[in-house]
């Protein structure tokens, strides 16, 4: 990742996101601008960070490597969300990996300076608080749906998801670790999907060609969604 040294471009930004908004004192003195390309690292398995990051444009990768050395994909996470709240909260070494998979900009928050301002802050713990909550409840409704739902179902509520202005750009090998199926599995129903007209195949990724009939689909899984589907 690159620092990005434009004060005008961080407080354009900053106004932008309402980031003062989370916190009971004014966190940009604190605060640098970062850009991080694709496939690029922002948080590393193993290592303890010392920034607190939030993501304001772009989306990651949350991935975790296990002990027998297989990569499985937890999340894809879109701006604006914090990154590294667990470790900020707990002091240890990062569980899993943040991964750029698009150009990102972050604030990140210097934790040498600020550690204790931000755990002393009612306002910025309750809103941690809230969006902790909201991801462990999405967590747990991921996986019920892994049992209650036929891959179909689940996969075209991923693609809404995923997919950005109608294009799909998701690896197949990550989309496969999140959705807990076998790679052929999945080929055969992404394969499914194309022959009903429902995607398009592409040269890199494919085009939703039918986007209500997966809406159709996703409708029952989305209902235990939070947020928007698409």
């Amino acid at each position: 990742m690159k620092e990005l040294r434009d004060p005008a471009l961080q407080q354009r930004l900053y106004e932008e996101t309402g980031l003062r908004a989370l916190f009971s004192f004014d966190p940009a003195p604190h605060i640098t601008l970062w850009q991080a390309d694709p496939r690029e690292e922002i948080l590393c398995q193993g290592e303890l960070p010392d920034r607190l990051f939030y993501l304001v444009r772009g989306e990651v990768k949350l991935s975790q490597t296990l002990a027998n050395g297989k990569v499985v994909t937890l999340d894809l996470l879109r701006a604006p969300c914090f990154l590294g709240e667990l470790e900020l909260l707990c002091p240890r070494q990062t569980a899993v990996s943040a991964q750029a998979q698009q150009r990102c900009w972050l604030f990140a928050l210097d934790l040498n300076r600020c550690r204790e301002q931000l755990l002393c802050d009612p306002v910025f713990l309750r809103r941690l608080c809230e969006i902790l909550a909201k991801k462990e409840r999405l967590r747990a409704r991921t996986l019920a749906q892994a049992q209650a739902y036929p891959l179909a179902n689940r996969l075209a509520l991923f693609l809404l998801r995923a997919a950005r202005e109608d294009r799909y750009l998701v690896r197949n090998v990550d989309a496969c670790q999140f959705l807990g199926v076998s790679y052929r599995h999945l080929q055969q129903t992404m394969g499914d999907f194309v022959d009903r007209g429902l995607l398009q195949k592409l040269p890199r990724g494919y085009l939703i060609a039918d986007r209500a009939a997966l809406r159709a689909l996703a409708a029952e899984p989305a209902q235990d969604w939070e947020g928007p589907v698409d």
